[in-house]
């Protein structure tokens, strides 16, 4: 799902809201358009955003509790849809003022790429040291890696509980991150642009990293490789481009693909 669809049909619920609050209709009146353009907005953002994110703007636990205020009570009535009216065009406009930010920010980064904990733990140069440019075959192009959450977790629980080198190799790997991203929220400089580090006659693009966290409310899925690739088929459509999912091991790089991403299957595990 692209990002300018989201984004639109966010804006103009965020629209509609607003124009409901500032309107001088009648409690009862008020009260059941607001019901009309509740269901009418679930409708336009159930096929394009999670169920979690419908209940967190829409299906609130204030939007269920009006059903049961007496109609009949004016001021109340109006007060109340008044409130939930605010809260609600505040969190729309906030969420498409999110992806607005998105997409400035991620606007000149290159090649997106999901890098999942296999690569991490199994690749034989450190994560600041592999030329993963070549592993992808992008040339000088400009190479952003995007870590969801479930990996960082993996390789926390590896560093910790692992073995042999994919618990050295997650423990570096977390040590580089600790110092590219000072703060979390940040885009990170693994690696500036210039020559490469394994042959310095091949010109390499800047390779920049991110933390992608989890939603709002998010519940993530049992197998943490079903995780990764949810996470990749997510940012694609926020990103509004590709995003390939590197990986050592078949069965991550089939599910990528089945899920219709780009996968680069690495060679030598």
């Amino acid at each position: 799902m692209s990002r300018r669809p989201i984004r639109d049909a966010l804006h103009d619920a965020y629209q509609a809201a607003h124009n409901l609050y500032l309107s001088h209709q009648p409690s009862v009146d008020l009260y059941n358009a607001y019901f009309e353009w509740a269901n009418d907005t679930v409708r336009k953002l159930q096929t394009l955003i999670s169920g979690a994110d419908i209940d967190r703007l829409i299906l609130t636990p204030r939007h269920w509790a009006l059903y049961s205020v007496p109609v009949a009570s004016a001021a109340p009535v109006r007060d109340l849809v008044k409130l939930e009216l605010e809260r609600q065009a505040t969190a729309m406009q906030d969420a498409y003022k999110a992806l607005d930010f998105l997409a400035t920010r991620w606007a000149d980064l290159g090649v997106f790429v999901v890098v999942d904990t296999s690569v991490y733990c199994h690749h034989p140069q450190r994560l600041d040291e592999a030329d993963l440019a070549a592993d992808l075959g992008i040339g000088e192009e400009p190479l952003h890696i995007v870590i969801p959450m479930v990996v960082i977790d993996e390789l926390d629980r590896l560093k910790d509980r692992g073995n042999g080198d994919a618990k050295v190799n997650a423990r570096k790997t977390l040590k580089v991150l600790d110092q590219v991203l000072s703060d979390p929220g940040d885009i990170g400089r693994i690696r500036e642009a210039g020559p490469s580090v394994l042959d310095p006659g091949i010109k390499r693009g800047v390779i920049t990293v991110e933390l992608l966290p989890d939603p709002p409310s998010h519940i993530r899925l049992p197998r943490s490789d079903d995780e990764i690739v949810d996470q990749a088929l997510a940012l694609e459509g926020l990103a509004d481009r590709r995003v390939r999912v590197v990986t050592y091991d078949t069965g991550q790089s089939t599910r990528a693909r089945l899920a219709g991403l780009e996968a680069v299957k690495l060679l030598g595990k």
